[in-house]
């Protein structure tokens, strides 16, 4: 902090200093060990001091007592005489506080679960915050509310900064023309020499700056109109003006109403009628931007890091936010992570990971292995930082063995049910827990795994329906509008296990993992995640009772048993309180969105499964949900209110979604009667070829290592010929306003073509090549049926 150390060293010597002045006050001893100490601070004093050298709060002599702040200085205001009997408090506060300079926090005893606090500035000092009392949570050791002190609270008062006046006008005029009227205004102001000041020298200062016209909207057709003029005293020299009574006669009053009532004049053709003045605030002297009045309203205060000044006061910086710097009127947003209220540092914005003292990554997330340096024994972790009490581990764990395992969930007891037979076991392994866990993450058709005899022996267990029983009550019908959807009270599925139930571990793929192979078929979760049709039946579960994990196999099951169901799509939401969403598919057409898509409707990347379908309608203040053909309708009160005033709406209303189809091409989009007429295909109109031109490898700079921003679709053989399928491409890119080019290729799977949607990644050349140089759009391979948009 910039004070002396008590302990001086100057070769084979040492010597005790005063930590204000480096004052010697005595020679330094030697320990028992050889090496040279002081006594604390504190104890050099002979004053009370606590075992640790600190101060006492209370410090008393034979006539009084009072108390002293965390350096030893005393307090103003509390020398209390012993011979009145009256009990003095001064105890330090419960929860963490800085260490406040020129001053200090003084704390009753704990009462109630609460610790008042009071900020207490040495004489000559003024407290800069709105508010001067604290409450401590006595257990949780975390201040209440939204106020906290502050290191640098105590400031002193500095002269009067500036002087200003200001007149408010009442203006007949429509709301729509305020920007336009604003800068007009000022422009007036300036060249009628409203906005400058000629001292008795010739020194002229400035009177006006982007602030001082300020329009407000007083109903649809009226607007008020504030005018201030400030002057900097510190641009005033001393010689011009030698009283400050000067300053208030040298901002005239009486011409700036003159001039301003003459612009309002030549103005009154725009308007309704007539201006009116409602209010003049003579000259007066106040403080310049980043000060508050102090409480004599003779001075200024300057706002300390860690707040910001706004509206005549020195408020804290909200949580995520910090301030290093005095006297500013705005808070800087935490690189990442987040703050405590009142930050003063950016190393103060910590993420969950770093806040709890854990490994972590150079973005500050939760990496996945975690030592505990007690015990000496490592464990894994989720990426929200949930501890997985049952990978606890003697031996070193990596965060790839972590990775894997965290894709596991453990089943309760109640949740097993342990037979002789009818299980079909994938495999019996003699291997450890991390060793028979990643044998089952590698094969897609294990279900679950079971590990005993001190998880040293496992079976792995497949996805077929022998190893799982599902339960469930149906509730009704109807969800968010759609009146056929099939709700669930309950649904409950329990795991087959072979052998004996003591010394048993039981592990499970957790829902987002589980791509299922189910007797003859094989549902395979898709890159996509969102089908634009096909959905023809719904389940929903409350998220409360069901986890993901037995929503799928309840889908899965349902959809396998039906010759007509080609697939379904699985989502998690937060509606209703909490909802799992199925929906069985029936020949879909087209597949949207993977992964990694960027949202050319949204703001940016869109790792948030390409908007999931949600369309905001403004005049219902409702969300549209297409699912899969399906339409919800939500509600604002139907959501959580930590959801509301998101930009990211998506992401905050929905957690997962997947589309899983079976991959045997003989069953998907079968034609077969019984099952009722395939989606007709809507008609596209050929002539939108006409606004695309084609592209060439000459046309085209092509780089293999480049990620560039695409949206992803994939179009079923069976509904579109190639040139049906280019038409839907170009279409689709022509009614997408940032789509600029639009590719068609064979997909990875087999039965779809493969439509990419790229924005404008036109790469023009640099300083050196000629100007007539075409701009080439950047692509990731050679183009193969890839066209531009004219």
């Amino acid at each position: 902090d910039g004070r002396f150390s008590v302990l001086q060293i100057g070769g084979a010597a040492g010597w005790c200093v005063n930590p204000l002045t480096g004052e010697m006050l005595r020679t330094a001893t030697r320990s028992a060990t050889g090496e040279l100490t002081c006594p604390s601070w504190c104890e050099l004093q002979g004053l009370q001091c606590r075992p640790d050298g600190s101060f006492s709060p209370l410090q008393c002599d034979v006539t009084s007592c009072w108390c002293v702040s965390e350096d030893g200085q005393e307090v103003a205001g509390t020398r209390t005489l012993r011979q009145t009997g009256d009990t003095l408090l001064c105890d330090r506060p419960l929860c963490p506080a800085p260490n406040i300079t020129h001053g200090a926090l003084l704390c009753l005893p704990a009462a109630a679960g609460r610790q008042s606090c009071d900020l207490i500035c040495h004489h000559g000092y003024q407290n800069s915050l709105p508010v001067s009392s604290f409450l401590c949570g006595a257990e949780s050791h975390q201040w209440e509310g939204n106020d906290r002190p502050l290191s640098g609270a105590c400031q002193i008062s500095q002269p009067l900064q500036s002087v200003s006046s200001s007149q408010l006008w009442l203006l007949l005029d429509s709301c729509s023309q305020i920007s336009s009227l604003q800068s007009m205004l000022f422009n007036m102001l300036t060249s009628r020499g409203l906005c400058s000041a000629q001292l008795t020298s010739g020194w002229v200062v400035a009177l006006c700056d982007d602030s001082s016209v300020g329009l407000q909207c007083d109903g649809s057709d009226s607007v008020r109109l504030m005018l201030r003029w400030t002057v900097s005293l510190s641009d005033l020299p001393t010689s011009d003006l030698p009283d400050l009574h000067d300053i208030a006669t040298f901002l005239n009053e009486s011409r700036l109403l003159e001039g301003v009532q003459g612009i309002l004049g030549n103005l009154r053709s725009t308007l309704t009628s007539d201006p009116k003045l409602i209010s003049v605030v003579p000259p007066s002297f106040g403080c310049s931007h980043g000060y508050r009045l102090d409480s004599d309203g003779e001075g200024c205060i300057v706002c300390p890091a860690g707040s910001f000044f706004q509206q005549g006061a020195c408020l804290l910086c909200p949580q995520g936010t910090y301030q290093e710097k005095e006297g500013r009127d705005t808070c800087n947003k935490c690189p990442r992570g987040s703050s405590p209220a009142g930050s003063s540092s950016a190393s103060q914005c910590e993420t969950d990971c770093e806040r709890r003292g854990l490994r972590c990554s150079q973005q500050g997330h939760f990496l996945p292995a975690q030592p505990d340096f007690l015990s000496g024994r490592w464990k894994c972790f989720s990426s929200e930082g949930a501890e997985l009490e049952w990978t606890t581990s003697d031996k070193p764990l990596t965060d790839d063995e972590c990775s894997v395992l965290s894709r596991f969930l453990t089943v309760p007891g109640s949740d097993l049910m342990v037979r002789t037979e009818n299980a079909e076991v994938l495999r019996t392994m003699t291997s450890d827990l991390s060793t028979c866990v990643q044998a089952c993450a590698a094969e897609p058709s294990c279900h679950h795994v079971a590990l005993f005899d001190r998880q040293t022996q496992c079976e792995l267990y497949s996805t077929h329906t022998l190893n799982t029983l599902c339960h469930s009550t149906q509730q009704g019908s109807g969800f968010l509008g759609n009146p056929q959807v099939e709700r669930f009270q309950l649904l409950n599925c329990s795991l087959i296990v072979r052998g004996r139930a003591s010394d048993l571990l039981v592990l499970r793929k957790n829902g987002a993992e589980l791509s299922s192979q189910q007797q003859q078929q094989r549902f395979v979760r898709m890159r996509m995640r969102k089908a634009v049709s096909g959905v023809f039946r719904t389940q929903v579960f409350s998220s409360r009772t069901t986890s993901l994990s037995d929503a799928h196999r309840f889908c899965q099951d349902g959809c396998s048993r039906d010759a007509c169901c080609d697939g379904f799509i699985l989502n998690q939401n937060i509606l209703d309180g909490g909802s799992l969403l199925c929906g069985w598919l029936r020949a879909p057409s087209v597949l949207m969105c993977e992964d990694q898509d960027w949202d050319v409707i949204g703001q940016g990347p869109a790792n948030r499964i390409c908007g999931a379908g949600l369309t905001y309608d403004k005049q219902q203040q409702s969300f549209v949900f297409d699912f899969g053909g399906e339409k919800f309708t939500i509600s604002d009160d139907a959501l959580p209110a930590n959801s509301k005033n998101k930009k990211d709406y998506q992401a905050s209303i929905i957690s997962f979604q997947a589309i899983y189809l079976n991959t045997d091409s003989a069953a998907v989009g079968s034609e077969s009667s019984s099952c009722g007429a395939v989606e007709f295909t809507s008609p596209l109109n050929a002539s939108v070829q006409l606004g695309f031109e084609s592209l060439s490898n000459d046309d085209v700079l092509v780089d293999h290592q480049t990620k560039l921003p695409v949206l992803s679709f994939w179009l079923k053989k069976n509904d579109y010929s190639s040139q049906q399928a280019l038409l839907w491409c170009l279409t689709r890119c022509d009614e997408e306003e940032q789509c600029s080019v639009a590719d068609l290729r064979e997909a990875e799977s087999d039965g779809f073509f493969s439509c990419s949607l790229y924005p404008d990644t036109r790469v023009c050349g640099a300083y050196d090549q000629p100007i007539k140089r075409p701009c080439r759009p950047l692509l990731v391979t050679l183009p193969n049926n890839t066209y531009s948009k004219k």
